[in-house]
């Protein structure tokens, strides 16, 4: 017998994008390089402009160079 998959994603809201959390090893009040990439989590599927996406990508850079 064959498996049965069951999809348990709420329905998509019609949102503006939001960052709602963030973790990172690295907390400070002065500029800190992350060692490790923060984990980011977002809400909303529509960009500033009102068009609607699902899918974001995430650029995270420093200036420092080791």
């Amino acid at each position: 017998m064959e498996p049965t998959y069951v999809e348990l994603n709420p329905p998509v809201s019609l949102s503006r994008l939001g960052v709602s959390t963030m973790a990172a090893d690295a907390f400070s009040d002065q500029p800190t390089a992350f060692r490790l990439m923060p984990s980011l989590s977002y809400t909303g599927t529509r960009d500033y402009g009102d068009n609607p996406y699902e899918l974001y990508r995430t650029y995270i850079t420093t200036d420092v160079d080791w």
